[in-house]
């Protein structure tokens, strides 16, 4: 089996953690952007409140700081 993890969103969506990722979709479907970060509402509401629910959203949303 192939490795799943959070490729950013680009890239095959069959390498994402999930296919049905709402931070995929927001981004690159409805955006058209490559990172959040690029995004002129980031870091919105919904994705602070997703970064609290644990230590490794809360370190990938640094990581989207830092993009």
């Amino acid at each position: 089996p192939g490795l799943i993890g959070c490729t950013w969103c680009r890239g095959d969506r069959e390498g994402h953690w999930s296919e049905d990722c709402w931070i995929l979709k927001c981004c690159m479907d409805d955006r058209g952007l490559d990172y959040c970060s690029r995004c002129p509402d980031f870091a919105c509401a919904k994705l602070e409140e997703w970064a609290k629910q644990n230590d490794r959203y809360a370190a990938a949303l640094e990581r989207l700081r830092r993009k």
